[in-house]
């Protein structure tokens, strides 16, 4: 077990053995608010649905809408310009608030690029800076929730950078794993969650090669941890550390 002998590892595989609340029902009341903050947000703001593979934003202007996800999922990448390679930092589900308000101070960098990509086929809400000011002043509780939204959007993007920065590649794939069960397209199953996402689109989440993400996911296998059955991988609920 060379790859889970550091003490990030075995965080992460923690994860993946105590994960069963991540899709826990959602409370009637805050189904409710959240479908109001949607009707509002469409009141005021551009719906826009973009299908698999589409580009909704480039975070590259100094003046940057923010979003909420209706529907579907949207991936925030990073591409490097001169290397000709993609990250994805992060994944944005139904509900999920993503965005730079204000864009940048300073001048472009040339060589790297944020993106949000539709993921799949997804509708979002676009906000640009008046409409924020309006929300604020007629709805103060909705433009709260926007502001913890966009809060949890930059703790996801610090915690991916600690994750690179402290967390060995078998560390980075077990998140991962756990992060795609959250998604909408992770379908349930007896021992967990199903999912089918390649292994180039895991190697983009943790900043490897598919090779590698190959190797750790056999690992993670013949521990119990997963279980992969062709091109899927089955995401255990629980299992005997």
């Amino acid at each position: 077990m060379a790859l889970g002998s550091s003490r990030h590892a075995r965080s992460a595989d923690k994860a993946l053995l105590e994960f069963g609340v991540l899709m826990l029902p959602i409370p009637g009341e805050l189904m409710r608010f959240r479908e109001r903050l949607i009707r509002k947000l469409q009141d005021l703001g551009t719906t826009t649905n973009a299908e698999a593979g589409a580009l909704i934003a480039a975070f590259d202007t100094t003046e940057s809408p923010v979003y909420l996800v209706v529907k579907g999922t949207v991936s925030i990448e990073v591409v490097d310009l001169e290397e000709a390679n993609e990250v994805t930092v992060t994944h944005i589900g139904p509900y999920g608030v993503f965005g730079f308000p204000g864009g940048r101070s300073g001048p472009v960098p040339r060589r790297l690029r944020i993106k949000a990509i539709a993921k799949n086929r997804c509708t979002v809400v676009e906000l640009q800076q008046p409409q924020l000011l309006q929300l604020a002043a007629g709805d103060p509780d909705l433009m709260i929730e926007m502001v913890n939204g966009l809060s949890q959007f930059a703790m996801t993007v610090v915690d991916k950078v600690a994750q690179f920065a402290f967390y060995s590649a078998r560390g980075r794939i077990s998140n991962a794993l756990v992060e795609l069960c959250e998604l909408p397209d992770a379908m349930t199953h007896p021992s967990g969650f199903l999912l089918k996402n390649s292994r180039v689109e895991i190697a983009k989440l943790v900043g490897c090669t598919r090779e590698m993400v190959g190797r750790v996911m056999k690992d993670l296998n013949d521990e119990g941890l997963i279980t992969i059955v062709g091109r899927a991988t089955i995401v255990h609920r629980s299992t005997t550390a």
